[in-house]
């Protein structure tokens, strides 16, 4: 899921509109949160669907995403008929854009390339961006189909040769791209800088849980031995700022325990944290501040 976030005004749905203007021309605008079967019907037809100032729960919103990043069919009841059903296939590539999302759902906040906006400092005319493209999309068309040519004609890289990240064929395929076009570097650089940018991400979407866990750390008492997980649902629902607002979103300690595993990668940047499971076979848990090293 392409995934642009940022203030206002900071180009990101420009961003998305220019990409439309290249691909459908000027006779179609983004999509906005409507229903779910919109959006379904939408990804099986489209080959981009754009979902744009994403910052409104849907219910459904999370569900949809999901399947949608991945490969998924749509059965739908053929018209006219009373039992007769037809499968689409879900193609779409997805984008989104947002000022500040809540998605609350791990396999959606995994699967974004996500992209960080500041604000601009200075503006310029959208119609005048537009009509710009407008003018030079054949020939923008033509430079793609030549890079086109140029990837086709360099090798696939080996696995060995793609840099890690959670959406492998991303990488793999980017790599490709990049390498054909001579800019392996820059493209190594940029996936550093989402994964990056993925981390203050969870971390931001779970603010309450990562300052109580700071908060469990950071007590002139705490000492950082074993905790199953109904210890850390205790400890953890006491160092947050509402107790009642972080039961009603982490539910109990399986669920709790289910979302800090989700969350370890980017965890990792303020505590040391790791999940086994003890000689009792109960799955525990231990957080150690920065500063410190685990100790077996």
């Amino acid at each position: 899921i392409l995934a642009t976030f940022g203030a206002t005004g900071s180009g990101k749905t420009t961003l998305m509109r220019r990409i439309y203007r290249l691909l459908y021309g000027p006779y179609r605008a983004l999509s906005g949160v409507t229903t779910v079967e919109s959006f379904d019907m939408e990804t099986v037809n489209e080959p981009l669907v754009v979902l744009d100032n994403v910052d409104t729960w849907e219910k459904w919103l999370p569900d949809s995403l999901a399947r949608a990043a991945s490969v998924s069919d749509l059965t739908k009841r053929k018209l006219w008929t009373d039992a007769d059903t037809v499968t689409l296939r879900r193609q779409a590539l997805l984008g989104v854009t947002a000022h500040n999302p809540k998605f609350g759902r791990e396999d959606v906040a995994d699967r974004l390339l996500l992209f960080a906006f500041s604000r601009l400092e200075q503006w310029e005319s959208e119609d005048e961006i537009m009509s710009n493209i407008d003018k030079k999309r054949n020939l923008i068309w033509s430079a793609m189909l030549n890079d086109a040519q140029r990837v086709l004609r360099m090798p696939m890289p080996a696995s060995s040769e793609v840099p890690q990240f959670r959406i492998q064929d991303f990488a793999r395929v980017g790599t490709w791209i990049a390498r054909a076009l001579n800019e392996e570097a820059p493209f190594r650089t940029a996936i550093e800088g989402v994964k990056s940018a993925q981390q203050a991400f969870t971390l931001e979407e779970e603010g309450m849980l990562v300052t109580a866990v700071s908060r469990l750390v950071g007590a002139r008492n705490y000492k950082p031995h074993e905790r199953t997980a109904g210890q850390l649902w205790s400890e953890l629902e006491l160092y947050s700022d509402d107790n009642r607002a972080f039961e009603k979103t982490y539910r109990n300690s399986v669920h709790l325990s289910k979302k800090l595993a989700s969350m370890i990668p980017a965890l990792r940047s303020i505590v040391e944290i790791t999940q086994r499971t003890n000689d009792a076979g109960t799955r525990v848990w231990v957080i150690v501040p920065k500063q410190q090293r685990l100790v077996n």
